[in-house]
């Protein structure tokens, strides 16, 4: 006599019994990726046991120190010796003039962009406005000579003190730059190793 599956009517062959499926087994659960190429380049950073924030005021206050940080070398190098170089340029051509508050001897709206550049901006400040320092710590300075405005050699260093202000605003705002792609990284620079990535060898 022949076994019969369940519910036959005994005119088929006999059915062996089909095992239980084994129970699934939970997957271990996949680490969420940064979402966006800024929040990937920030991951990576701190992936490396470096601070994104730290590497911005490092670059506030040396042109290109934030990069150094980050491992940037050659980056941080470049951008400290053009930035720094244009800023003292301008510095030379005026003679540390460009940089100052004083309404009537500086361009005090020009400050908002040179204050990029972080500590050169300050030495330079404290350079023309050294009266005033020297006032606030409880000195006795002489007061500086006025600047005659019809003199000969004052009109001739209009042209240089135009060209100055512009080159310590150019390096101010490039610095701003700087620290934004220190902070935030380099999404082009992401994109281009992704796509290293994917190709075939």
């Amino acid at each position: 006599m022949t076994d019969e599956a369940p519910g036959g009517n005994g005119d088929g062959p006999p059915r062996e019994s089909v095992p239980a499926p084994a129970p699934a087994t939970e997957a271990p659960a996949a680490v969420a990726e940064p979402v966006g190429k800024i929040a990937r380049c920030i991951a990576e950073a701190r992936a490396r046991g470096r601070h994104p924030e730290l590497a911005a005021l490092l670059g506030f206050v040396i042109p290109g120190l934030g990069h150094v940080y980050l491992g940037k070398y050659f980056k941080g190098f470049v951008a400290f010796v053009f930035l720094v170089g244009l800023y003292s340029s301008g510095l030379f051509l005026t003679r540390g003039e460009c940089v100052s508050l004083d309404k009537e001897r500086g361009h005090p709206y020009a400050f908002f962009a040179q204050v990029g550049c972080g500590l050169p901006t300050g030495f330079a400040l404290l350079r023309s406005h050294s009266y005033e320092v020297r006032k606030w710590l409880g000195g006795n300075p002489d007061l500086p000579d006025p600047e005659n405005v019809e003199d000969d050699s004052y009109v001739q260093r209009l042209p240089r003190l135009d060209e100055g202000l512009l080159y310590t605003m150019i390096a101010g705002l490039l610095n701003l730059l700087l620290i934004h792609d220190a902070l935030l990284g380099a999404p082009g620079a992401l994109l281009r190793r992704d796509a290293a990535k994917t190709e075939i060898p």
